[in-house]
């Protein structure tokens, strides 16, 4: 497993869900600068879905990491828009802080849930709400 996060982004424009690949070894920084990539992804918009595939990641979050993701994303609502991401993950670790996650964010404009298996988290992305 490699040190350090690497991420790799493609924006699927029939679906309108932005797929973000992330392998190696994640902390709350490394998540907080994902945020930065995505909004580099040529064709980014607020409102766009996000696909989040961490199946392939170790990951070292604490209490306070978990608060501070929150935190940033509760503060840039506004910027990422009334939207759906899914985070996909096999790693128990990262399963409870993606459902965690989810729990602190029930009342954001961005809807949140975590799934185990890719599939899940496509169909949830796109049925209609």
């Amino acid at each position: 497993m490699s040190s350090k996060a690497n991420f790799h982004f493609e924006l699927d424009l029939t679906s309108g869900i932005l797929m973000e690949k992330v392998t190696g070894f994640v902390t709350e920084e490394e998540i907080l600068y994902s945020f930065t990539l995505k909004k580099k992804v040529p064709g980014y918009t607020p409102n766009v879905k996000m696909l989040c595939d961490y199946r392939d990641v170790e990951f070292k979050i604490g209490d306070e990491g978990i608060k501070k993701v929150v935190d940033f994303v509760k503060k840039n609502e506004a910027y990422f828009g009334k939207t759906k991401w899914a985070v996909i993950t096999s790693n128990p670790l990262a399963l409870a802080f993606a459902r965690i996650y989810t729990i602190l964010t029930h009342d954001s404009i961005v809807q949140t849930r975590a799934f185990s298996k890719l599939e899940e988290g496509r169909a949830w992305l796109l049925k209609a709400d």
